[in-house]
């Protein structure tokens, strides 16, 4: 097997396509090239690394009188103002089920891109189901007809580590999660043969330091993901090398220039069908943390960098080549990146939306790169005083939700990657932060609604989904919308929650209704126990938080119709799966019940 490591270091709305600026654009023909003209440094040594560290650690005599504000200045590029309009349709949806040998139909892991598995808290593989629970431990249930009866307990705690997700592929488990050893936390994917499930083994485990950030499956490949801050003590990071957990040898550290951070993202690439016997291969880039797309030939990590006056996104592309996975390029694009929704690729050329500033106010851009991430595109300005909320890329087409006082779904056309231009919007109250294509001609947003904050602005008010028509890319319509006060979920900032059924039409997700101190259907106000006396709140007893949950079950076609709202008193709900005509929830406290449609 092998491993890859890299260590990184209310408005009048207006679009403009921006042509490439030299300033915050690579023209890198290959990564070596890049090393060559000084984008990318390699290290010839640790005491190398080590005075970088304190270099960055020791202050400047200005830096004694400013502050880390200096970060946000504003981006000064002018940005014209036009808006152009195309028509090319919208395409489907990426989601996954698979099937078992008598026919039922179960639920996969709600993911970005088709057959790059993402790590979750629950699986299934339509007969049995896997669940990480509180107490980071990952109980295997056997699923019969609604009956999840418990087969086997796997822990990692007497081994000094705690699960946070899993895997599974074939007969093979993986989990990931972490530990604190000494004054470092690593990071470890372990793996477990589960052909008896009553008994599972475990093969081997695989640790680098740092904070698990994320992971990716791709052919039986783990790329693990994390984040370690350096310091003058320790100052290159370690991988599991054969049996021995050791450093990185300092030929293979890079870092941009002018790093913003102290800091390094991790990515390991470990091959899970061997497990037993783990071999490697590293490259590290010092400079900063990362949000990270991944589809099956390529990783891209954006990594923010705030050491210049503008900051920009710096973009590194790794093929996932399986016996030699190599960097290929590297970039830049003005602006923050919100996360792995914004980025995407397509026919060699990979896209990127993101938030930038200027003169104090955000402004919103979509830029295409080509197969070396030179920029060949761009929309620039639109939705200033905005900020991105949600993104996906559909073919041809991106979905971009911003949200200030107005929000709106933004539809852009990319199909001449030379010349992106906005289709069409329309604007919706509260803001989506999950997109979900559910057909060529509708697209469901998930997220919050929105409230009169009682300042004169707005504050996020319970759970929203709303349904957008979007067969007409230049006049987008809102069709229906659905919004439950006091109703929160997981799929409003994790769309692992999300569970979609697209051979019988519906979509779900779990929630929980907190009431917060409600006596008598009253809101005692802090008001009140102010005016209770002495103001003692020790003599007013407080009711306890009112919690429930549940699994909201609805299709979307001309309108959102639930199809059935599964309650649980006195729990909140994590997350559902399917098998078959069965939808098994699992609770706040580690429980599964099921219900059928």
């Amino acid at each position: 097997c092998l491993i890859l490591t890299l260590i990184a270091v209310p408005a009048v709305r207006s679009a403009t396509r921006h042509q490439a600026d030299n300033t915050v654009q690579t023209d890198a023909s290959s990564f070596e090239a890049a090393l060559e003209r000084g984008d990318i440094k390699t290290f010839k040594s640790e005491e190398e690394i080590k005075k970088k560290i304190h270099a960055m650690n020791q202050p400047g005599f200005f830096d004694l009188f400013t502050s880390k504000s200096r970060k946000y200045e504003a981006v000064e590029d002018e940005m014209a103002v036009s808006q152009e309009v195309g028509t090319a349709p919208a395409t489907g949806s990426d989601t996954g089920r698979s099937t078992v040998e008598d026919g039922r139909s179960y639920s996969e892991t709600y993911k970005q891109v088709e057959d790059v598995d993402e790590a979750d808290i629950i699986k299934t593989d339509g007969k049995f189901i896997y669940c990480v629970t509180s107490d980071f431990e990952v109980k295997i249930y056997r699923a019969d007809h609604g009956q999840a009866e418990l087969v086997a307990t796997v822990s990692q705690i007497k081994d000094h580590g705690r699960i946070e997700n899993l895997y599974l592929h074939g007969d093979r488990m993986v989990t990931t999660g972490y530990v604190y050893s000494g004054s470092r936390h690593k990071s470890m994917a372990t793996f477990y043969d589960i052909s008896d499930h009553a008994a599972p083994e475990k093969i081997g485990q695989f640790e680098q330091s740092g904070m698990l950030i994320t992971s990716r499956m791709v052919n039986g490949i783990i790329y693990l993901v994390t984040n370690e801050y350096a310091s003058e003590q320790q100052y290159i990071p370690s991988i599991t090398k054969g049996d021995d957990f050791t450093d990185m040898e300092a030929k293979d550290v890079c870092t941009f220039p002018n790093p913003d951070e102290t800091s390094f993202v991790i990515v390991s690439a470990v091959d899970l069908k061997t497990g037993e016997k783990i071999n490697s291969k590293t490259k590290a880039v010092f400079g900063a943390t990362g949000d990270v797309y991944c589809n099956t030939e390529n990783l891209y990590i954006a990594a923010t960098d705030y050491s210049g006056s503008k900051p920009v996104s710096r973009l590194i592309k790794m093929a996932l080549n399986e016996d030699d996975p190599e960097f290929t390029a590297v970039g830049k694009v003005p602006g923050t990146v919100y996360g792995q929704f914004a980025m995407d690729e397509k026919d060699g050329y990979f896209r990127i939306a993101t938030t930038a500033e200027r003169n104090g106010h955000d402004v919103n851009c979509l830029y295409v790169l080509d197969e070396k991430l030179r920029e060949v595109g761009s929309v620039t300005g639109f939705a200033r005083n905005e900020h991105i909320e949600a993104v996906r890329f559909i073919g041809e087409k991106a979905y971009v939700i911003t949200y200030e006082q107005i929000d709106p779904l933004f539809i852009l056309d990319l199909s001449d990657p030379e010349d992106p231009r906005i289709d069409g919007e329309v604007e919706i109250s509260g803001f989506s932060t999950l997109l979900v294509p559910v057909s060529d001609t509708r697209l469901i947003g998930i997220g919050y609604g929105t409230a009169d904050n009682g300042y004169g602005g707005q504050k996020s008010d319970g759970l929203k989904i709303a349904l957008f028509d979007i067969s007409d890319p230049s006049n987008p319509k809102v069709l229906d919308s659905k919004q439950y006060e006091n109703m929160f979920s997981d799929a409003q900032y994790d769309h692992h929650a999300l569970l979609q059924n697209p051979d019988q039409g519906y979509l779900a997700i779990p929630y929980t209704i907190e009431d917060d101190w409600i006596e008598d259907d009253v809101i005692i106000e802090d008001a009140e126990i102010a005016e209770s006396g002495d103001g003692n709140t020790d003599a007013i007893e407080m009711p306890e938080p009112q919690i429930s949950g549940g699994v909201l079950v609805f299709t979307a076609d001309d309108q959102i119709a639930i199809k059935k709202n599964y309650e649980l008193e006195n729990e909140g709900v994590r997350r559902c799966i399917y098998i078959g005509e069965y939808i098994y929830a699992l609770d706040d406290s580690d429980e599964i019940t099921s219900f059928t449609l």
